[in-house]
């Protein structure tokens, strides 16, 4: 019994020690397990930080490449906006080239214009200068005309006052023959003297009338002349200045 009470608290020392020594075992396994769990969770916790850090560089990169598309974006729109910029500049330029010859030729032709009116104007002056002169020519063809008139008139009467009273005197105291001879041939003197001074008189008369009509007739296709010239270019002219010229400037204006 003494023995067997002696064994016990070995058989328990034992039994003690092997649970402690069973219990440092399990502790250090789970020490281990604990060391391979951490260890475990360090590798995770670092691949996840690489994940995320790929995911952040993913997501960096996208943001990057859509900025780089955005960008591209701007500057095709801005390229596009330079084209159509030196389309419309193309066109103006070409336009405004085209108003400036246009109004190069229309300076031109002002010009001609206005040389013209500067010699139309000198040959209405001629003209008018002239009118003076054929008036005072038709006035002494007219003053010629009229004292040649009344020369002839004077003529006519001085031929008229002469009449045969002398040469029927003379035929009475001779025969009956020579009295009717004598008549015929004194008013044979008496007619041809005045037929003829009667056609030259009509003749010069009707040469002179001539005269005036031609005369009064080129005075009046002068003035009318004149007249029609002054209507024809002085009011073109204006016309054209105040009509084309505002049209040519205003035109650039509503392009700008």
């Amino acid at each position: 019994m003494e023995e067997n009470q002696q064994k016990e608290p070995e058989q328990y020392n034992d039994g003690l020690l092997a649970i402690a020594e069973s219990g440092k075992i399990y502790a250090e396994e789970k020490e281990v397990q604990a060391k391979l769990l951490e260890r475990s969770v360090k590798e995770l916790e670092c691949t996840t930080d690489k994940q995320n850090d790929k995911d952040c560089r993913e997501k960096s990169s996208e943001i990057e490449l859509h900025s780089v598309k955005h960008q591209v974006q701007n500057v095709k729109n801005t390229l596009m906006l330079l084209q159509l910029f030196n389309i419309w500049f193309s066109f103006i330029y070409r336009h405004l080239e085209e108003k400036e010859r246009g109004l190069e030729d229309a300076l031109n032709h002002i010009q001609i214009l206005e040389r013209n009116v500067s010699s139309k104007e000198a040959e209405i002056s001629q003209f008018k200068a002239h009118i003076p002169e054929l008036n005072l020519h038709a006035e002494a063809q007219a003053s010629e005309y009229k004292q040649k008139a009344g020369k002839f008139k004077a003529l006519e009467g001085m031929v008229e006052q002469v009449k045969p009273e002398d040469h029927f005197t003379h035929s009475m105291s001779s025969s009956s023959n020579k009295s009717e001879k004598n008549a015929a041939k004194s008013r044979g003197s008496d007619s041809p003297f005045k037929c003829i001074g009667l056609g030259l008189a009509q003749q010069i008369k009707y040469e002179k009338d001539e005269d005036l009509a031609a005369a009064r007739l080129r005075i009046e296709e002068l003035e009318s002349l004149a007249v029609h010239r002054q209507k024809e270019f002085q009011p073109n002219h204006q016309n054209f200045l105040l009509a084309s010229i505002p049209q040519i400037v205003k035109e650039p204006n509503k392009l700008c």
